[in-house]
């Protein structure tokens, strides 16, 4: 997908080395917009409700603290080269400051949307559709129980 919309607008492919060597916040900037699009598409294609609930479920599902569990979750599961970005992205100093998690689990979800980023970017689109539906069935238990889980599914 990203591959071919790339090249479309004939920019160069950015091979495996360079994705090695680039800056894993770069790669969670990519990720966290691939993690919320695939969210929301989610949400929208299930609940009925407002925009404004339909974000509440989304911010609710994509936050810091369900990343960081996904991580946690999948740790066993991963390959040694996506542990290896995780790990980049878990480690890369960043200047923002969590605002409603602890700067542990912020690093973790920087660290998975590295992952995420890095998944995309190398059209490994399988795996990354996999480790999202993980991300979601986590997200889902995070709104259970919530004030914002009014919406009702499609029938």
């Amino acid at each position: 997908m990203c591959k071919a919309l790339l090249k479309t607008m004939d920019v160069p492919e950015v091979d495996d080395g360079k994705l090695r060597m680039m800056n894993p916040l770069a790669l969670a900037y990519i990720g966290d917009g691939v993690h919320e699009i695939m969210v929301r598409t989610y949400v929208i294609s299930k609940y009925k409700g407002t925009v404004n609930q339909l974000n509440q479920r989304v911010v609710k599902m994509i936050k810091a603290t369900a990343q960081a569990k996904v991580v946690r979750e999948l740790q066993n599961q991963l390959t040694e080269e996506e542990l290896t970005i995780v790990k980049r992205g878990r480690n890369q100093k960043s200047a923002t400051v969590p605002k409603n998690t602890s700067v542990g689990e912020y690093r973790q979800a920087s660290g998975f949307e590295a992952l995420l980023g890095w998944l995309f970017l190398t059209g490994r689109e399988e795996r990354l559709v996999e480790i999202i539906a993980k991300a979601v069935e986590i997200g889902e238990l995070e709104v259970q129980g919530s004030k914002i889980a009014k919406e009702q599914p499609y029938e």
